[in-house]
């Protein structure tokens, strides 16, 4: 009868469906209007809860690990207050880059000339590099480089050719000397 606004949150005694008594004294003890925003969602709430923490408890919205939280969890609570949870995570990701091999010639007399053969294929070299990749919001904000190392030296494609002659050796013949 005296449209007193209540709020979800806020606490009234005696509860509101209490029959009322001549002279009875009202309470209601007024929930603070704050804003949550967390996870791609914003929240418009009320709480009674003292501290920012306490009020995200209150409603079931955790951080945890790296997560960040604006202002700090210890606030105390005022209204219409804005907190924010960054949600951060942290991972350790290893990028992999192939080095070219070169191809080198080698002489081998013992392979007739004119032919080849490949004496050693090669392989590829592998370089790593492992970075520790700072997400925000699924945002990526920070990437350093922690390591990087030679996994694999890449190794020379041999190739062997000949240089024997496949015909005897020519031998000069001496003419008799005239007497």
């Amino acid at each position: 009868a005296a449209e007193v606004p209540v709020f979800q949150g806020d606490a009234v005694f005696p509860a509101l469906d209490s029959r009322l008594q001549p002279g009875q004294r009202i309470v209601i003890s007024r929930s603070t209007p704050i804003r949550v925003t967390a996870d791609g969602k914003t929240l418009a709430t009320r709480s009674q809860r003292a501290s920012v923490g306490d009020a995200l408890a209150e409603l079931g919205v955790m951080a945890a690990g790296l997560d960040m939280v604006f202002p700090p969890l210890n606030t105390p609570l005022r209204p219409h207050v804005e907190i924010k949870i960054t949600r951060v995570h942290e991972d350790v990701v290893y990028e992999e880059q192939h080095t070219p091999f070169q191809t080198v010639l080698s002489a081998d007399d013992s392979m007739p000339i004119d032919t080849q053969r490949i004496a050693n294929p090669g392989v590829e070299g592998v370089h790593r590099k492992r970075f520790r990749i700072r997400s925000e919001d699924g945002v990526e904000v920070a990437r350093e480089l922690e390591d990087d190392w030679m996994a694999a030296e890449p190794q020379n494609r041999v190739i062997a050719y000949g240089r024997r002659s496949s015909r005897a050796p020519w031998r000069r013949r001496m003419a008799p000397l005239p007497i």
